[in-house]
């Protein structure tokens, strides 16, 4: 599928200042609570009440503010927790000493029951940034499609952690089940020292697709030792193996126009682009098997029962969710907001 149906509708409010970092027991049952990082409802409702099966109690007092989708809280969202009787805070009812103090979120890396670790690695803008609120149009498609099959352990979604690579021996025993987005390797084809990139890792199906070909210009026959490649081009890292011809070096360039130049001063013989980069006026033509389809997908380890488990259950569902009629506009709500944050540098 395109680009643009892949989507995902980013937190429209910003965490409050230092809200998202302060630590969880700050936060009390019968008070207001600012959605962090990775929370769920069930979640909360764990800390705020020890019993994570009251976020349903949660979600009946925020649906003005969430929706009617108990999943769809964001980061920065304002959340009012209720009282022991029912009541909420701010209520004449919400009598003080109601409250409980919320107690601190277990270590980042216990699991919690119920739930299953889903790191969240940086990839291509708007798609995935963990450092973003929402992380990305990715991580919001992956929500929907598990909560549209339900009959199993909620996702938490958690920022990667630095140097994480999503290699079969990190997800088999890990605090992450699986990982996303990673660029689904050819796994006819071999890694420098005959490595099978696709060992002991099941993939999903794709999140997103991209077609790339190389460009040459026309009526010059070429053999790419240098291939040019724009900013902002989503593709799978240069030595992705299929990616370039073997042997052929990437030239970085900042735009479609400096590669233009680049094959113009010989410093480069093709440019790796997708179709809809490439404009008549550029002079250019596929050379030829060099067009194919690249996915971003989420990973586990093939051992790791649950975790496949969770791929077949987002296998199933992600086509119903590409279908809901709320998606296009959940689309250009993502898009637009994305290319609004980016005008303005953020």
């Amino acid at each position: 599928m395109r680009a643009g149906a892949w989507a995902m509708i980013l937190a429209a409010a910003a965490v409050l200042a230092g809200g998202g970092d302060r630590p969880a027991a700050a936060q009390q049952a019968c008070a207001e609570y600012t959605v962090r990082p990775g929370d769920t409802l069930r979640r909360i409702a764990r800390r705020a009440y020890g019993d994570e099966e009251r976020f349903r109690a949660i979600h009946d007092a925020n649906r003005a503010v969430i929706g009617p989708r108990p999943g769809a809280i964001e980061i920065g969202m304002v959340l009012r927790l209720p009282c022991a009787d029912g009541s909420l805070p701010g209520t004449d009812a919400a009598a003080p000493g109601d409250s409980a103090p919320m107690p601190a979120d277990a270590p980042a890396d216990a699991e919690a029951p119920g739930t299953i670790g889903i790191a969240v690695m940086a990839g291509p803008a708007p798609l995935a940034n963990p450092a973003q609120p929402g992380m990305g149009l990715l991580v919001e498609l992956v929500a929907r499609a598990f909560e549209a099959a339900p009959s199993g352990p909620a996702p938490e979604f958690v920022a990667a952690p630095d140097g994480f690579v999503a290699t079969a021996p990190a997800l088999a025993g890990g605090p992450f089940a699986i990982a996303l987005p990673a660029w689904q390797p050819d796994c006819r084809a071999r890694r420098a020292g005959g490595e099978d990139p696709c060992r002991g890792l099941v993939f999903s199906a794709p999140l997103h697709e991209v077609e790339l070909a190389l460009y040459a210009p026309r009526g010059r026959r070429v053999r790419p030792g240098a291939v040019c490649m724009p900013a902002g081009l989503i593709a799978p890292p240069p030595d992705m193996p299929g990616l370039l011809p073997e042997g052929a070096a990437a030239v970085p360039a900042p735009d479609m126009a400096a590669c233009l130049d680049a094959l113009a001063g010989g410093r480069a013989q093709a440019v790796l682009a997708s179709p809809d980069q490439v404009a008549p006026q550029h002079g250019l033509r596929p050379l030829p098997r060099s067009r194919r389809r690249w996915a971003l997908v989420a990973v586990a380890a093939e051992d790791r029962a649950e975790a496949v488990a969770a791929i077949a259950r987002l296998d199933r569902a992600l086509r119903d969710v590409l279908r809901g009629e709320d998606w296009p506009a959940a689309v250009a709500a993502a898009l637009s907001l994305w290319r609004q944050r980016r005008g303005e540098g953020g």
